[in-house]
């Protein structure tokens, strides 16, 4: 009976552990270059979930999908403690089409308060044209300092780290599972003969 007992506890300690290698995803990086129309050259990157995309690609209207965030401007710098993201969408590829980030963000949207004492800021990042920007301005940040607002459109490049694709998503140990499933069935098998 208590060999019953470990072999069970084994057998899901083994299934968690399984569970956790398949969750252990790597995060999805974009880097970024931005050359400002007055400011200095940036460079920086954010990551995502690497499950974030929609089925099929579309919009995702979430905030706190930001795992890491890192840039400055104008010797201030900004991480992920200090933004979130309001708005993503995605091609049915899992290309990120257009996200957008900031410091007053909702599942939607950020936005630019403007009041006196406060510092709000936005960063939008587009990789198609949407007909109101040059072609080699895909972006607009919108920053507000103090109750004074800028708007600047940006030239940027910018692409993920995964040559624009999301990442395959690892399925929960397949082949581990089909040979533990098959030398569990010949087990049973030997076991079933020699009681006979």
């Amino acid at each position: 009976m208590r060999y019953t007992f470990v072999r069970h506890v084994f057998g899901c300690l083994m299934f968690a552990m399984l569970c956790a290698a398949a969750k252990a995803t790597t995060p999805i990086t974009y880097d970024f270059t931005v050359r400002w129309d007055h400011a200095p050259q940036v460079w920086g990157s954010f990551a995502i979930e690497p499950d974030a995309a929609p089925p099929g690609g579309g919009p995702l209207k979430a905030t706190d999908l930001l795992l890491d965030l890192s840039f400055n401007v104008a010797g201030r710098a900004y991480d992920e403690r200090s933004a979130t993201t309001g708005y993503l969408e995605f091609a049915p590829s899992g290309e990120l089409l257009y996200a957008v980030l900031g410091n007053n963000c909702w599942a939607g949207g950020c936005q630019t308060t403007g009041e006196p004492g406060r510092f709000d800021w936005t960063f939008s990042f587009y990789t198609y044209q949407t007909g109101w920007l040059p072609p080699s301005q895909r972006g607009i940040a919108h920053w507000v300092d103090n109750g004074r607002s800028q708007v600047d459109r940006f030239e940027e490049d910018w692409g993920e780290v995964y040559a624009g694709h999301l990442p395959p998503v690892p399925e929960p140990g397949t082949l581990p599972l089909l040979l533990a499933g098959v030398a569990g069935l010949g087990l049973w098998r030997h076991r079933r003969r020699r009681l006979r």
